[in-house]
């Protein structure tokens, strides 16, 4: 699912300290560069440099590890 990275979604974001992206992700190996296990590709799933996005893209696979 792709949101647009608005001011009050980014607000939402922090504080309710959501975790959403692959690095949070049962299904990641962090290993391997957190490389999705069920072979998603994961490059907009990733939560670092979120600031630098206009977008923030959710996984439908997304268990919390």
């Amino acid at each position: 699912m792709k949101h647009p990275l608005t001011d009050a979604l980014g607000q939402e974001l922090e504080r309710f300290a959501a975790r959403f992206g692959c690095e949070r992700c049962v299904h990641a190996d962090e290993e391997a560069s957190f490389r999705c296990s069920l072979e998603y590709p994961n490059d907009e799933h990733l939560e670092r440099n979120l600031g630098e996005r206009k977008v923030v893209v959710f996984c439908k696979e997304f268990e919390l590890a």
